[in-house]
């Protein structure tokens, strides 16, 4: 376990109470600080990726790599989540530290600063923009999301049914990690500059629904429609009421535009590695490994959706568990099936999404083919045994929507077999620590 992650875990119960702002951007810097760089250790024979089916030899002391996530601990990530508290890292000879991303700072800065991670799991375009406008080295190794899970999402009585609509009205957008940029792109492609719709952003910045519910802002805020994503905004419309004392919404009341459906679809989340790591031939068999974990992690969520949500919990996201319950459970939905395996990019889409960003301007050239390097995740998947990775049969499951965002707690039945006689006293335990309050505005 990396020095990043246990520090992580030490201070997560003072970052909940301090919520978003200052809080997170001094949690970052104290992970920083406390662990500045990042060491490898050289893995021996290993030049390039494998072209064998075999598993890649693991070197006798492990490497250490960061990973650096878009948002707070995030659901996306659920996959290393699970490759680390279940120790699939480990095995595959790799020390994995995460770094939570926050509204204080775009994590491509964060991977671009000396010091920073060697891995980003972040979208697609997001990371183009930033090869073009920032010059980062960042490559995709693995595709994880293979459908965009972009929602925009408008009042069933005032219902928006295309972007063409927002003509002259005022939209939400997500601003943080670049996750504006399909919605941006796709108003572009309706025709709509920007000077032809007003926005509003910010909104997807908050961590506590209880303090600002996303409600508040699609009722209250003059905005036609929202962007959101199908597997955290969207559930919290229907999860929390708005603090103008309003219920919840109700599905039947909403509108919603899927991006999957409408033709406006972006390459969404991904595994990216800086190049520059990546240029050293010793790490080549390291981020196969890497892949191979993290691709594991992801395969063991996709029937495992209640304890997978815990894992999420875990890392300190403070949504509800029945929140990160409908999370993760349409998360598996944009990853799984997948009939080539997952950390490939379907057929067409990272074309159709170049081409796209060309047309509406926020690309002004074409990336160079140093951008996508998927040998890595193709050898991970060549190399990994008993796990299936395509899950030809896999079918969402039912998950309902819970008030507040919060599951029933699930109890034990009694035990029809169990004694009417003494028992032995109980073992007796420290008395529980204080807990601070729940995090709020």
């Amino acid at each position: 376990m990396s020095v990043r992650r246990l520090a992580a875990i030490a201070v997560v119960i003072s970052l909940l109470v301090a919520g978003c702002g200052t809080g997170r951007a001094e949690y970052i810097a104290s992970l920083q600080s406390s662990h500045p760089g990042s060491l490898d250790t050289p893995d021996p024979g290993s030049s390039a990726p494998p072209e064998s089916s075999g598993a890649p030899v693991l070197p006798p002391d492990p490497a250490q790599m960061d990973v650096q996530l878009d948002s707070f601990f995030g659901p996306e990530a659920v996959g290393v989540y699970d490759a680390l508290v279940n120790g699939t890292y480990q095995k595959e000879a790799i020390e994995v530290g995460v770094i939570p991303g926050s509204p204080d700072q775009d994590p491509i800065d964060a991977v671009m600063a000396d010091g920073g991670a060697e891995v980003l799991i972040a979208s697609l375009p997001y990371v183009l923009q930033a090869r073009e406008t920032k010059g980062s080295d960042l490559v995709l190794v693995a595709q994880l999301f293979q459908r965009s899970g972009t929602y925009l999402v408008s009042p069933a009585s005032a219902a928006v049914t295309s972007l063409a609509a927002l003509k002259g009205k005022t939209v939400g957008k997500m601003d943080m990690s670049g996750r504006s940029l399909d919605l941006v792109a796709g108003l572009s492609a309706a025709g709509l500059k920007s000077s032809a719709y007003k926005t509003l952003g910010g909104y997807d910045f908050v961590g506590d629904p209880s303090s600002i519910p996303v409600a508040t802002t699609l009722r209250s805020a003059g905005v036609a429609a929202l962007q959101t994503t199908r597997y955290d905004l969207y559930p919290q419309l229907l999860e929390f009421p708005a603090d103008t004392g309003e219920p919840a919404y109700k599905a039947s009341q909403l509108s919603v535009l899927d991006f999957d459906k409408s033709g406006d679809a972006l390459a969404s989340i991904g595994v990216f590695a800086r190049a520059s790591w990546l240029a050293d031939p010793k790490h080549h068999n390291a981020m196969i490994r890497f892949l191979r974990a993290t691709f594991a992690g992801y395969a063991d969520c996709a029937d495992s959706v209640i304890d997978c949500a815990q894992l999420v919990s875990d890392q300190g996201n403070p949504m509800p568990d029945g929140h990160l319950q409908y999370a993760v459970n349409e998360i598996n939905a944009l990853i799984w099936p997948n009939a080539a395996g997952i950390g490939s990019m379907p057929a067409g889409l990272y074309d159709a999404t170049v081409k796209r960003l060309l047309d509406t301007g926020i690309l002004t050239k074409a990336p160079d083919a140093a951008a996508v390097d998927l040998s890595y995740a193709e050898s991970a998947l060549k190399a990994s045994q008993d796990v299936d990775l395509l899950w030809p049969t896999y079918a969402k499951a039912d998950q309902p929507i819970y008030d507040l965002g919060q599951a029933p707690v699930a109890t034990d039945s009694p035990d029809p077999n169990a004694s009417d006689g003494p028992t032995d006293p109980p073992i007796a335990t420290d008395p529980p620590l204080p807990t601070d309050p729940p995090p709020g505005g």
